[in-house]
């Protein structure tokens, strides 16, 4: 992830935020880039947990203000704009987050798997480092534990396994490990596309 030079002046951590929320307001109102052309595209979360929230978020914000309405004098003015606007927010960020996993799928390529957790995070894997592919299913995910990876944001999953450690760099934290998942709405499709090209 890119720092903006304007930042300069603030902490890394702190900068890495700031970008990051830009990037999900940007994506949010339409303004995220579409992946290049070339290599094949698999989309991911398309009707996962994330886009169930956004639909039902709407009827949260009402709630919300409603427990507002009911608990915090109506003189607080204040407070009220500010459960509103983080109401709002909330609904901004899961919209964004959606859509920049729409802009970013993943995409296998001449030499490489680029793979995503829309702006949240992303890893970039040589084909000839990938000795396995495979849909995996929750229960063996959580059978893993903390040895594998995370690129995932829930439905259908695949585990990639590689020759070498490989570190993932994300929003929050970074992990290196050697096992991988990565969400997938068509996981077979995926594996597929991967065995083509003599990656597993």
């Amino acid at each position: 992830m890119k720092i903006n030079p304007h930042l300069g002046l603030v902490p890394a951590a702190i900068a890495r935020v700031v970008v990051r929320e830009l990037g999900i307001v940007r994506a949010a109102f339409g303004f995220e880039r579409a992946a290049p052309p070339g290599g094949q595209s698999f989309g991911y979360g398309a009707d996962g947990p994330l886009k169930m929230a956004i639909l039902s978020y709407p009827i949260l914000v009402i709630g919300d203000e409603l427990l507002a309405m009911a608990f915090i004098p109506a003189r607080l003015v204040a407070a009220h704009v500010a459960v509103a606007a983080a109401g709002i927010y909330g609904f901004v960020w899961l919209l964004g987050l959606y859509r920049s996993m729409q802009a970013r799928p993943h995409r296998v390529e001449q030499a490489t798997l680029r793979l995503h957790r829309g702006i949240l995070g992303s890893m970039v894997v040589s084909l000839e480092d990938i000795v396995g592919a495979a849909p995996v299913e929750p229960e063996e995910i959580a059978r893993l534990g903390r040895s594998t990876a995370r690129l995932d944001l829930g439905g259908d999953r695949v585990l990639l396994t590689l020759r070498e450690p490989i570190t993932l760099r994300g929003a929050f934290r970074s992990r290196t490990a050697r096992t991988l998942v990565v969400s997938a709405d068509d996981p077979r499709g995926l594996c597929s596309a991967l065995a083509r090209t003599g990656a597993s």
